[in-house]
């Protein structure tokens, strides 16, 4: 595994991605509104998560619930699947999508996958229960949930600091706390994954950017390439 090859494919039930070498320096992120888990079928790798950094080994899992911070560290290379689901629907049974299953060495253990999948995607609903029941501020958890669902829209900071009854600082503060990223770098990656699926509708680069709410699509790109490392077109071509 000389060099990262990363494949994406989406069913009606998750996001699956198959990372093949090195895993890539992802800049610090969350996942706005989906369970994620993680399963490495071969070496091992390291992923910090809310302060911590946790040594995930060959067959073992890790989670990511919504809106905790996280990235892969840097090591050796591994062969990692991880499957993203709606945190808001219902738990269903796990299927690999048919573009990845081909993608498998023959020495990895397909049922195994099914099994230790679901089983971390059921710990990571219960995480991410738990952090919803200790509540938000009602000022704060709308602001999150506007820049979540319409990150086109042109949303200025102080703007929603004054609706929550906030100071722009405090409310940067706050803002921070549940999402784990400041609220103009959290709009920044809810724009990019807003892009991933235009570009999976095979909307042009200058569509992908205006409807994603980007100032131009030199802005967009250099967005897009700085969250995932690679550009638009590249994710196209992986994707399935």
């Amino acid at each position: 595994m000389a060099q990262t090859d990363i494949i994406y494919a989406t069913d009606k039930t998750c996001e699956a991605i198959l990372l093949r070498g090195k895993p890539l320096p992802y800049p610090v992120h969350t996942h706005v509104s989906v369970l994620t888990a993680g399963l490495v079928l071969e070496g091992s790798l390291g992923l910090w998560r809310c302060g911590s950094t946790i040594p995930v080994g060959n067959g073992e899992t890790f989670t990511v619930a919504p809106h905790e911070p996280h990235t892969l560290l840097a090591g050796g290379n591994v062969l990692l699947l991880t499957v993203c689901v709606d945190v808001n629907s219902p738990p269903a049974p796990f299927r690999l999508p048919d573009a990845l299953e081909s993608l498998l060495p023959a020495t990895v253990d397909r049922g195994g996958i099914l099994g230790k999948i679901p089983e971390a995607l059921a710990a990571c609903r219960e995480r991410a229960a738990a952090t919803r029941r200790e509540g938000i501020a009602a000022g704060i958890c709308a602001a999150r949930e506007r820049l979540e669902r319409a990150p086109e829209e042109d949303w200025r900071v102080r703007k929603l600091a004054a609706e929550a009854g906030l100071s722009v600082g405090e409310f940067i503060r706050r803002f921070r706390a549940c999402a784990g990223l400041p609220p103009h770098r959290f709009l920044v990656q809810n724009r990019v994954r807003l892009a991933k699926r235009l570009l999976r509708q095979n909307l042009s680069l200058t569509e992908t950017a205006h409807s994603s709410g980007f100032f131009d699509q030199s802005h967009f790109i250099r967005c897009f390439r700085g969250l995932l490392l690679m550009t638009p077109g590249e994710f196209r071509t992986r994707s399935r």
